[in-house]
């Protein structure tokens, strides 16, 4: 993480090392598009970024508590700007979705997580 345009007194903005800032913004849209926010409180998707990866998972309230659970992943090689998308394993690890290409751009990835052909993310 680093801080873009903050002063000696430490404000400013926190954003992921790597993530060119177009891409989060298009992801974050992605994200917020799927969560309607009137069931907010029963049910969202939440992206959580970290370096170069980007995870994307589903959560829902049962009585007992929140349940979450990971929708799918996006990797991008800062050295190309090229993104691949991951699908989550049974046992909890994640590999590449092979109906997907590596690709420059991170909307195609989104467009295939929503369409979700082979019904892997949305279950």
């Amino acid at each position: 993480m680093r801080r873009n345009g903050g002063d000696c007194r430490g404000r400013g903005t926190i954003s992921a090392v790597g993530i060119p800032a177009e891409d989060q913004l298009e992801i974050n849209r992605f994200v917020l598009s799927m969560n309607d926010v009137e069931h907010l409180h029963l049910r969202r998707v939440d992206v959580v970024t970290e370096g170069d990866v980007v995870t994307l998972s589903e959560s829902t309230f049962f009585s007992n508590g929140w349940l979450n659970v990971p929708l799918a992943q996006l990797s991008l090689d800062v050295a190309t700007g090229i993104w691949t998308l991951h699908c989550a394993t049974v046992d909890g690890d994640w590999r590449i979705y092979s109906d997907a290409y590596p690709t420059n751009q991170v909307g195609p990835l989104l467009d295939e997580i929503d369409r979700d052909p082979r019904n892997v993310f949305w279950g």
